[in-house]
């Protein structure tokens, strides 16, 4: 039996997977699925430990190796949330998608002087494109998170 998910029959040009397995109990389906899940785990730590700054790993102590692991594994649960919550709205795309539909919402400060010759500072977010909106909106989070901020010095 052949077994090909939506994500593969889109790309039906890139090569094609063999997976070996010890595990006769599991169907094509299962041990595909299995596949997906690992690769999509070792993708999202790949992607967090670079995010998180923790790459390349130069522990040498049995206390920061656990701390390593114990940032690692909190960053990956925090994931999975947002992950669970994007795929109920039918989006499915990878973390780095997500980051990279994400990187283009700024917080922007302007400055400017001011007549009088103090200087105006206004922080304010750009607005959220649509896929950012809906990113946002999936997992209950406001598009424009902090208020505008005007100071004068």
């Amino acid at each position: 039996m052949t077994w090909h998910d939506k994500e593969t029959r889109a790309n039906k040009n890139k090569g094609i997977y063999c997976i070996r397995t010890n595990q006769a109990h599991l169907n094509n389906q299962q041990i595909w699925q299995t596949y997906r899940m690992l690769n999509d785990i070792e993708a999202a730590f790949r992607v967090l430990k670079s995010d998180l700054g923790m790459r390349p790993v130069y522990h040498q102590t049995t206390e920061r190796i656990s701390g390593h692991i114990f940032i690692s594994i909190l960053a990956y649960h925090i994931l999975h949330c947002i992950r669970f919550q994007l795929k109920k709205v039918d989006i499915h795309d990878s973390w780095e998608t997500i980051l990279l539909k994400l990187s283009t919402h700024y917080r922007v400060t302007t400055t400017m002087q001011t007549k009088e010759g103090k200087t105006l500072h206004i922080r304010k977010s750009t607005k959220p494109n649509h896929e950012q909106a809906k990113i946002y909106k999936a997992c209950n989070a406001p598009a424009i998170p902090l208020k505008q901020i005007i100071t004068t010095l």
